[in-house]
């Protein structure tokens, strides 16, 4: 509330996050009848693009506030998105993968999931143990696998030891290795 303003012309700039902001001219001069003068504010938009490689992950899109959802398959573009904060879920299979994005105003964001398998290399002194990648049986070491770029459980078993259990995060740049 402005009072006791003089009679004039104003130049009036409105902002708030995640609106655009109005630049207006407010005239105050004589004959103006007092009325409250409303504003409407228009919530900010952006873009975002989403891939997976290889195509195909589906993918879920939700704003930290809920208030915003989509869901779709990867390359997923979403035009005319309210600016803020996402929670962006893609999935292959049983493989999920999560990212957090941020749309500003007139700009594209954009979210890249990988789905690439990796080597790795499993070994154990002695050799011949039996080895289980996430609960489900792989072979014997010494052991060279493909993976899927994540974090893994692995479970050594060798007739008169105890077991071993490790986890390994796989990463799609580099080769991976576990030693029991």
């Amino acid at each position: 509330v402005f009072q006791d303003l003089e009679q004039r012309k104003y130049k009036l700039q409105i902002k708030r996050l995640g609106y655009d902001p109005i630049d207006t001219t407010l005239d105050l001069s004589a004959g103006h009848n007092g009325e409250p003068i409303v504003f409407s504010l228009v919530r900010s938009i952006g873009r975002l693009e989403i891939q997976s490689n290889p195509s195909g992950a589906k993918i879920s899109l939700r704003s930290e506030d809920g208030k915003f959802a989509r869901d779709g398959t990867a390359p997923f573009t979403v035009s005319n998105v309210p600016t803020g904060k996402y929670l962006v879920s893609a999935s292959r299979g049983d493989w999920e993968m999560h990212d957090t994005v941020e749309v500003a105003r007139g700009q594209t964001a954009t979210s890249l999931f990988a789905f690439v398998d990796a080597p790795v290399n499993i070994t154990s002194e002695p050799a011949g143990a039996q080895i289980a990648v996430d609960g489900q049986p792989r072979g014997q070491t010494p052991l060279d696998l493909q993976l899927p770029a994540r974090e893994h459980d692995l479970v050594a078993h060798l007739d008169g030891w105890s077991d071993e259990q490790k986890r390994v995060d796989v990463r799609p740049d580099a080769k991976s290795s576990a030693h029991f």
